[in-house]
């Protein structure tokens, strides 16, 4: 049988070897008492938010993770970097049923979103070119060549609208060029990686006939 004493040696023996467990964990894990204040952070948590204990416990969260199994958001460091961490929130229970603890364990997501602004900020960018551009600029589908988008230097150039290209093929919009068959088409393009036309003969919607250069290349999704 343990004494109280012995009993109190186990308990924190126990203890501590969690702890050690918990902080060669990856994830940064924070545990909370029933008013949201900290009580616990591993040290994957100090290192990734680059504080200290006594800045941590005791603090309190602005965001109550019991009315959210998963959420997300941005955190600023001392130094102003951002980091983004998405959450997976515990409420841990009584036997009545009442709220003791809650555990947070995070997930670090600042890559993914760095990653996420810079395409944003890519597709805006090539959304701006396109749009503004004076050449006309359409863009096809691999499979079968249909158009998905046309800029309004195209709807000048040709008289259809842009409702009027969407789904189309370039014949149908008055490319008189044969291209062939268009996969032998894409595969052309797949080894060359750039298809030149010169002086393409072009029938508008007004029925004007004018001749344009051609360049066939994959856009940056290459669809």
């Amino acid at each position: 049988m343990y004494s109280g004493r012995g009993t109190t040696m186990v308990t924190a023996r126990i203890d501590q070897i969690f702890e050690d467990v918990i902080n060669t964990i990856r994830e940064p894990i924070l545990v909370l008492d029933s008013d949201l204040s900290i009580l616990f952070a591993n040290q994957r948590f100090y290192d990734l938010f680059k504080v200290t204990p006594a800045e941590t416990l005791g603090n309190l969260i602005g965001i109550n993770p019991e009315k959210f199994i998963t959420n997300e958001n941005e955190n600023m460091r001392r130094n102003g970097e951002r980091v983004w961490v998405a959450w997976t929130n515990k409420a841990i229970c009584d036997g009545n049923g009442k709220i003791i603890e809650i555990l947070c364990i995070g997930n670090d997501i600042t890559e993914r979103r760095r990653l996420e602004i810079l395409l944003s900020e890519s597709e805006e960018r090539f959304r701006r070119l396109f749009e503004t551009a004076n050449d006309g600029i359409l863009l096809l589908e691999k499979r079968e060549g249909n158009i998905t988008h046309a800029n309004p230097a195209v709807t000048a150039m040709f008289g259809y609208s842009k409702e009027e290209c969407i789904g189309k093929k370039l014949q149908d919009i008055g490319l008189s060029h044969d291209m062939g068959d268009f996969q032998e088409v894409m595969q052309a393009l797949d080894r060359s990686g750039i298809i030149y036309y010169d002086d393409v003969p072009i029938k508008t919607k007004a029925g004007q006939t004018f001749y344009v250069d051609m360049i066939y290349t994959w856009s940056t999704g290459q669809g």
